[in-house]
C-alpha cells in the first residue's frame, strides 16, 4: 500500500513538472510573436546630442550624472544619423548608414554600423539595445545605445527616444578608459521601406 502511495506521489510530481515545463515553454511563442511585430527595413533619421566628461583627464560623471569636479571643461557634440535599420522579426537586427557630427572642437562624418537586439511589449512599445561602431577618419569608435520606442501605423512608422539619461560608454584605440564616456539624448523617426 505504501509503495503504491509513493508511486502515485512520484507520478503526480512528474505530471506537475511536465505541466510547468509546458506552460513555461508556451510563453516563448508569445514573445516570439510580439518580436515578429517588428520586422522589415526602415529608413531612419536620428538626432543625438552628447556631453563628454572624460575628454579632460580627471573629470567624470558622478552617480547623479553631473560632471565632476564641478566646473570642469567638457566636450559637447551634436550628431545626425541617416541609416537603414533592419529588424529581423526575432529580436535581432542591424543598422547601417552614415553619421555627421559637430562639436566645439570641429566637425566630421563617417559610416556607422550597429548590431541590435530588441524586445517588443504587448502594448507595442519596444526597447532596442545597439552595439555601434562609427569610423571617424581611421579611428573606429564603438559605443552602446539603449532606445525606447513605439510601433505606429501598423508597423509603418517607428518613433524612438532615450527614455532616461544614462552614461554611454565609448571605446576607441589609444584612448584611456572613461575618456569617451558621454551622456546623450537621442530621438529618431523610422519609416518602413516599400516592399519590406
Amino acid at each position: 500500500m505504501k509503495i503504491r502511495k509513493i508511486f502515485n506521489l512520484l507520478l503526480l510530481a512528474m505530471l506537475m513538472s511536465a505541466a510547468l515545463a509546458t506552460s513555461t515553454n508556451a510563453q516563448d511563442p508569445a514573445k516570439e510573436a510580439l518580436n515578429n511585430l517588428l520586422h522589415g527595413t526602415y529608413a531612419s533619421s536620428a538626432s543625438r546630442s552628447c556631453i563628454f566628461a572624460g575628454i579632460v583627464l580627471g573629470t567624470f560623471f558622478d552617480e547623479n550624472l553631473a560632471i565632476q569636479p564641478v566646473g570642469s571643461d567638457s566636450l559637447a557634440q551634436w550628431n545626425a544619423f541617416s541609416t537603414k535599420v533592419t529588424y529581423n522579426g526575432d529580436g535581432t537586427g542591424s543598422e547601417v548608414g552614415g553619421a555627421t557630427f559637430l562639436q566645439n572642437t570641429g566637425a566630421g562624418s563617417g559610416p556607422v554600423n550597429c548590431d541590435l537586439t530588441y524586445i517588443v511589449n504587448i502594448d507595442q512599445s519596444f526597447e532596442v539595445t545597439k552595439q555601434c561602431e562609427i569610423n571617424i577618419g581611421d579611428v573606429p569608435f564603438s559605443f552602446e545605445l539603449v532606445e525606447n520606442g513605439h510601433i505606429q501605423r501598423g508597423g509603418g512608422v517607428l518613433i524612438t527616444t532615450m527614455a532616461e539619461p544614462r552614461i554611454s560608454t565609448g571605446v576607441a584605440p589609444g584612448f584611456p578608459e572613461g575618456f569617451l564616456d558621454a551622456i546623450c539624448v537621442q530621438s529618431a523617426t523610422q519609416i518602413k521601406l516599400s516592399g519590406q
